[in-house]
This record gives structure tokens, sequence and C-alpha cells, in this order.
């Protein structure tokens, strides 16, 4: 394996999100004056482009989080109010008893009464376990207040001109605690927001049937695949769509532009509405921040996008957020031993306001988990306990930050090795000095193969391990524990040192596989196998990914010339080629000819000629 800061330097590239550097596609000319939005504390003007986008410029941090807010609840008041509903846990009484609801209820519940949010924020960005920066803290108050101050001028609720939730009770003020929550709840989607029926749902052997909830989507019957899954299977029951969610990524470098300067796409498969949607803004603080682009509801600040000097785009990655431990069991099934040690597990009592209460049952590790379809249960001898990486993460908002003043790919990855905050996604982008870079640089649970092949036992585990990076770790033993290494920032995830980068001067592509075959001409290899496969098939969606760019640069894909301009990226992100029937077409024609008639169902002789052809 190359050492990381080397990968780094034998790859080298340019940025724009589908712009030239330093343009922006996406701005317009403003269809009206800034409107100047004031508070006792904050201050802001917003300039609203013909296409809705909204310009914010304030003075510092806490009034751009101000005019951020106000123009979220303009824009989206009833898709915040409701993700403020779920981090109250008040889905069932306000919406009604559904499993999912009361899932969900029961799942906030547990995070309110753990008190982990409040205890986060009690810590100083320098402490071991970091809380958040003055300037993450100034944004997020601001952005309460700019949302309350959109709301009150309205006249409250009733005001609203949104149908979907105009005069309903749950549309109401928040605070800067508020923002905080549902900022950590979007952090724990990859991990244990995944997996909220697998912890309400499990119950020792001996308690009464829980509230089942619908399990994540799994394809296959396979564990391994099953498990593979669950990273990726938040997407999908948090957007309610049939299909998992991906997204694509290129970054162009110097040596696939023809002017020379960088250009990254950025082609996220988030859905269109409810509180995954993307959200665009311009955000600007003079002589200090310009950056554009969007970020997930209700949450303030740009998480894909650019700066005059870089752009970049996240992709769902396939690093893993969590390990899962297998304990052994003491005298009592909510009893278990560690290092010799019996312990008692922990019952919290969730009240789901409007629907039956709930117990979630909790370790040392983390809450207690089951899947009997994947080979999870709770016997009177054995049960699981999930165990999050992302659970002290109150970093994504200075990781964010820190980006989005960045000027250069370079500048850009040390934000993200400063803060150690991005919670599941890659990150692919461009410079404008030519730079192109893939990044794996997130938060990924602190299993090295060295401390996989200790504490995971030979046969199934190890073959799930190696299948699909889940690792199921001995609980008994405390030397089993996530360590990580040197470079991380807080204990138990792998540091950057440890995490896939490359940069070089050609370009990069990423559509949801893992780090190998980000540019099949420096294949990344030797990393830990929870952060991702190596040496595996890739999906026809990252074949045709990288097929696009080889044929652009080769000037073998039908456009004229050679490597990308503006104008020709889009024709390619935009060909409509479907890569798994590029493959199987010459053969199923040849195939055809070759048996010019079959037989109907009826009987009859039918020619294929026509549809040969």
């Amino acid at each position: 394996m190359l050492p990381r800061r080397l990968a780094r330097s034998l790859a080298l590239t340019t940025t724009v999100a589908m712009l030239p550097v330093g343009l922006a596609t996406m701005t317009a000319q403003a269809a009206a004056p800034p409107t100047v939005v004031r508070s006792a504390a904050y201050s802001a003007d917003i300039a609203w482009t013909d296409h809705g986008v909204p310009h914010i410029t304030a003075a510092d941090m806490g009034s751009l989080g101000f005019g951020n807010g106000y123009a979220a609840a303009r824009d989206n008041v009833c898709i915040i109010a409701d993700l403020i509903l779920t981090v109250d846990g008040l889905r069932t009484k306000t919406l009604g008893v559904t499993q999912q609801n009361v899932v969900s209820d029961a799942f906030q519940g547990y995070i309110r009464q753990s008190g982990i949010v409040p205890e986060l924020l009690s810590h100083g960005p320098d402490d071991p376990i970091p809380g958040p920066t003055a300037e993450a803290r100034q944004i997020m108050a601001g952005f309460a207040s700019g949302y309350n101050q959109w709301l009150a001028e309205q006249g409250g609720a009733a005001g609203i001109s949104d149908p979907t939730c105009k005069g309903k009770s749950y549309v109401r003020p928040i605070t800067a605690l508020d923002v905080w929550r549902r900022s950590y709840d979007s952090v724990l989607r990859a991990s244990s927001g995944a997996l909220q029926s697998a912890i309400v749902g499990a119950q020792p052997p001996a308690a009464s049937p829980p509230v089942k909830g619908d399990p994540p989507r799994v394809p296959g019957g396979a564990q391994a695949a099953a498990l593979a899954s669950l990273t990726e299977s938040f997407a999908t029951s948090a957007s309610n769509q049939s299909e998992p969610a991906g997204s694509n990524a290129y970054g162009l470098g110097a040596g696939a532009t023809v002017s020379g300067n960088g250009i990254s796409l950025g082609n996220p498969h988030f859905p269109w509405n409810g509180g995954d949607r993307f959200w665009q803004a311009h955000l600007t603080i003079p002589g200090q921040l310009d950056v554009q682009g969007s970020a997930l509801m209700g949450t303030p600040g740009i998480q894909i996008g650019f700066t005059q000097g870089v752009a970049w785009s996240h992709t769902v990655s396939t690093g893993q957020r969590f390990a899962i431990r297998a304990l052994k069991l003491g005298p009592t099934p909510t009893s278990y031993v560690v290092d010799g040690v019996t312990k008692q597990m922990k019952a919290t009592k969730v009240a789901v306001p409007g629907g039956p209460p709930q117990t979630v049952w909790s370790t040392e590790f983390g809450p207690m988990v089951i899947r009997p379809d994947l080979g999870l249960t709770w016997t009177d001898k054995t049960a699981f306990a999930l165990q999050d990486a992302n659970a002290d993460n109150m970093r994504s908002i200075d990781t964010w930050n820190a980006m989005d003043r960045a000027q250069s790919v370079s500048e850009l990855m040390a934000a993200q090795d400063k803060y150690q905050g991005v919670p599941w996604v890659n990150t692919t982008g461009a410079d404008s000095k030519g730079n192109a870079v893939y990044a794996q640089n997130s938060v990924v649970v602190g299993v090295t193969d060295a401390l996989a092949a200790a504490c995971i036992p030979p046969g199934p585990l190890t073959a799930l391990f190696q299948a699909s990076g889940t690792a199921v770790l001995d609980g008994s033993r405390s030397a089993c524990d996530p360590k990580g290494d040197a470079s991380a920032r807080v204990p138990g995830i792998l540091g950057p040192d440890q995490l896939p980068v490359l940069i070089n001067k050609t370009y990069v592509t990423q559509s949801n596989d893992s780090h190998w075959l980000s540019n099949p001409d420096t294949p990344l290899t030797g990393f830990a196998r929870v952060i991702g496969d190596e040496g595996t098939a890739r999906s026809l969606r990252t074949r045709l990914g990288i097929k696009q760019v080889q044929q652009r640069i080769a000037g073998t894909d039908g456009l004229p010339g050679t490597k990308f301009t503006v104008d020709s990226l889009k024709q390619v992100m935009f060909g409509d080629r479907q890569y798994g029937g590029e493959l199987t077409r010459d053969a199923l024609v040849a195939l055809c000819r070759a048996t010019p008639t079959a037989k109907a169902a009826d009987g009859r002789d039918v020619t294929l000629a026509p549809a040969c052809d």
C-alpha cells in the first residue's frame, strides 16, 4: 500500500461544478433587489435569482446562518418543520400510529434520553471528544433565528401559504439545539439511523413481542450481501424510494480538459422531495467566504459546491460506520461479560406520545440490535450490540464550514483532515490549478485488518467480513474495541493516514463503488477491508463512468475533438447510455440472426428478423 501522502503526490488535477472555475452556471441575475433581513442580533441581504436560488450576504457567521435559515424557511418551511417533528419524537402523536412512526419516535426518544447531543455540545473543540467551534455554534444559532424570523413574519403557522403544513401545530419556532439535533440525526443516517427498527425491536428473549417495524430493504438472500447493504439502505428507507439511492461524480484535471482548467461534475441521486432533498444557495461573507452549492434540508452551510478555486461533490461511500459486537451473556439475558466482569445492560423506557411505550436496551458499546434475517438474534447465551463510529460526531458542521473556504484540492483535504467529520460520503472534485481529487476521507470504524483477524472468529463471520466489510467483533474482550490510529481525531475511527486519497492531473471518478479504481491507471490498494473491497468487479455504473471519461479523452465517443469542455461534459452526462445494453447488444443480435425463427406460445412459427434489426 502506498503511504497516503505519497499516493496524493502521484496523481495531480482542476475544478468547477460543470463550469469554468470561478463561474457558476447556477448563478443568474437576481430577479429583484436584495431583501434586507434584520433582527436585534443579526443582519443579512438575500437576493433570489430568476430560478429561485438565494444569494445570501452577511458580515459574520451568525448573520450568514440567520440569512440561511430565513431563506430556507421561505423556500421549505414544511419540510424543515417535519424534520424537527421527527427529532422531537412526535410523529406518532401528530401523524398517527404506524410502525414507522412508532419506531422513529422510540429511536429519537432514546437519543434524547441518552443526552448525547447536549453532552457533545458541552465539549470544547480541543477536547479529546471534540465539540463544535464557536463559528459552528454561531451559524447554527443564526439559522434557528432566521427560520423563526421568517415564521414570525407570516404570523406563525396560520399564515403559511403551503397547504402541506398551513395551520399545523407542529410548525413552531425552533432553537439552536433543534438544529443540532437535526444535524446529528443526518450524521447517523448510515449507521444507527439505518437500523432504527433493529434497535427498537431488540428485546430480551423473555420480553413480550416488540413493535417490529419495517427493516431496511435487503437485496438477495445472502447474509453477506445483506449486511454489506446496511450502510447503503439508509438512503432507500429515508426517502421511501423503490431502489437504493446512489450518486456519480467526476474530477477532471488538466490532462482531461481542453482548457487545462479543472472541471468537477456532481451528479447526486438523492430524492427530489422530502428531507433528503438538497437545497441550493450562495453564501458570502465579503473577504472571508464565497461558496455556492447545496446542502441537505435543515442544515446550514454548503455540503456539495464550489468556491472560486475548488469544486467538489459527494457520493455515498462503502466505508463501514459501525462494528457489531457479539456479546457473551451473563446469568441473565440482560447481562453480559467483558474481560471476565459481568455487566448489566441499560433499559431506556421511552414514552411514545400517542403510541405504545417502547424499551431500548443498550450496553457500553451502544444499543442492542436484532435482525433475525441476518443472523443477529438475542438468545439466553448470545446477543449483539451496535458500536457506531459516528455516535460522537459533532464535527460535521465544522468540517463543511472549513471546506467552504477552501481554494484548492490541498486545502479541501486539509479541512477534512483537521476535523474528520464527513460522516458517510466520498469526496470527488478538482481545483483551478488542474488538480483532481478522490478521497474516502470520512468517518470509518477503526477496525484494521489485524484487529479483525484477532477478534473475528474463523468461520462464517470471517467470511462475512471478507465479503462485506462488516465486522462482528468479540464483545467479551476490551482488546477488540475499534482503535483507529494515531492520526485519528477521536478514538475508534481510522485516521487520515489510513484512508485512501488520490490526487492527479488526469481524472478521478466515483459511482458508489469502493476506492479501488477511482482511476484504473492508479489503483488504490492495501487499505483496510472496512473501507471497501479491492480487486473485485465494478458495477456497470462505475464501469460506464470510467469508460465515458476515457473515450472523451481519446475522442472516440462520437463527439467532436478530444478531452472535456463544459458543454461536452453536459453532452456526456445526458447521453442516456445503458452500459449493460452496450455490452450485450452485438452478441444478442448475432444470436437472434443465427436463429431466424422461433416457436410462439400458441405453436406458431414466428420470424425474428424484424426484432433482430
